[in-house]
């Protein structure tokens, strides 16, 4: 499996080079990010983080856990370019089996083609056909290789990824088992039950889990401070954050981000 991680990567970053850009997948259709993949984090890139610094980081999180989720269930299989709120575009291919999306892969961010953005790559009319074959080529059969290995993620039952939605568009907030249940339609006993079941861990340890994986990426790849990434991955306080995280990472925040860099 490592081996198999360690190509994607590999041909993710291949892609990333080619196009001058950035090149992510995310392996569910509602836009989780594979984690044992070094290069999972789309928007690593020198334009996006001078706006979360001059902006925030809500509107970058709505882009990425409502709003090219939504185009890409209304776009089905075929590729679309989405333009984010920064005025930044990025080509979205899905990834397709059977007529359901499976996952996407991400190209980008662009310049528009009216615009002049020195710190972005501008948006060429051809790369919309062109991408799509190249991610073909070089991603096509490892990613067949992954699905076929991890059955779970095409079987998934509905209500989990509904619940697994949710949770990645409200990860920020203050959010509890029954507050998921609700939303995935299921009583929190029998939801419990079946989130354990489909993921291999309890819920509250699955959003612990996925709020440390976003602050370790935020704290790699950006300069944010850390008790913005705190209350930005849903913790209570950067008290609350660092107990939380010297006592599964083993280093603080700030001893990780040193480390890492």
């Amino acid at each position: 499996m490592e081996d198999l991680m360690q190509t994607i990567d590999q041909r993710l970053q291949l892609i990333g080079s080619l196009i001058g850009s950035c090149c992510v997948w995310k392996r569910t259709e509602f836009c989780l990010t594979e984690r044992r993949l070094k290069n999972c984090y789309m928007h690593d890139h020198p334009y996006c983080d001078a706006v979360k610094r001059q902006c925030g980081l809500k509107s970058c999180q709505r882009n990425d856990t409502d709003l090219i989720i939504r185009h890409l269930r209304n776009n089905g299989d075929k590729p679309f370019l989405h333009q984010c709120h920064a005025g930044a575009c990025e080509l979205v291919i899905p990834i397709c089996r059977t007529g359901r999306i499976l996952g996407c892969v991400l190209c980008g961010p662009f310049s528009m083609a009216n615009k002049d953005e020195p710190l972005l790559t501008p948006w060429r009319s051809d790369l919309k056909n062109t991408l799509p074959e190249l991610v073909n080529l070089l991603l096509a059969d490892l990613l067949e290789r992954f699905y076929n290995r991890y059955p779970e993620y095409t079987n998934m039952d509905n209500r989990i990824v509904k619940a697994l939605n949710f949770v990645a568009a409200n990860f920020s907030k203050h959010i509890t088992l029954k507050t998921v249940a609700e939303a995935a339609a299921l009583s929190p006993s029998r939801f419990s039950h079946l989130f354990k079941s489909s993921c291999g861990i309890d819920f509250t340890g699955y959003l612990l889990k996925l709020r440390l994986s976003i602050a370790c990426d935020m704290l790699k790849q950006t300069n944010i401070s850390i008790g913005e990434i705190a209350l930005f991955c849903g913790f209570a306080s950067q008290q609350h954050f660092t107990t939380a995280f010297k006592k599964y990472l083993n280093s603080t925040p700030a001893q990780y981000r040193h480390a890492k860099n």
